[in-house]
């Protein structure tokens, strides 16, 4: 990841948590030093979970790269195969887009439960195409910006839509 990438992350957290990490070039230097090795779509896709699920508090670095392998990493485990930790169905390695899926339908079950007191059936909403759940995806987050009543977390979602 580069510095500017780095950058953008701490800005988000900025805006997000009402922090001033970005203008602490000790916080940046210390965040790049460890996030240089990872991808910056993993980290913004960590990010957005972290963001989702814990509104209260600004994360750590170590909360961003829990769970996350570095590029160097992803390199030499390239054909393993592992559990997803969302569905615990088995992927590759390195397969990203079957995980951030996951987390975004544990996005739309948490909403879905949280304000319809619902359940929803997660296979259906594995073998949507990318636009079917994208739709999906943004109704569920227009349903927390809608009926949370955490300000911080209605606030989150609204800047993370303007940046679609």
């Amino acid at each position: 990841m580069k510095q500017s990438e780095v950058v953008d992350l701490i800005k988000l957290i900025d805006r997000t948590y009402k922090t001033d990490y970005a203008g602490d070039e000790e916080i940046v230097k210390d965040w790049f030093k460890v996030l240089k090795q990872y991808d910056f779509n993993d980290m913004t896709d960590s990010l957005e979970y972290y963001m989702t699920n814990y509104t209260d508090y600004p994360p750590k670095v170590y909360n961003l790269t829990k769970g996350y392998q570095t590029i160097e990493s992803k390199k030499i485990l390239d054909h393993a195969k592992t559990r997803c930790i969302f569905c615990n169905k088995e992927i590759d390695f390195t397969d990203e887009e079957h995980v951030n899926k996951c987390r975004s339908i544990e996005f739309i079950k948490s909403a879905v439960r949280r304000f319809k007191n619902q359940d929803i059936d997660k296979e259906r909403y594995l073998k949507m195409s990318k636009e079917e759940f994208q739709k999906y995806y943004n109704a569920s987050i227009d349903l927390v910006i809608n009926n949370s009543t955490n300000e911080r977390e209605v606030n989150m979602w609204k800047k993370y839509k303007e940046n679609l």
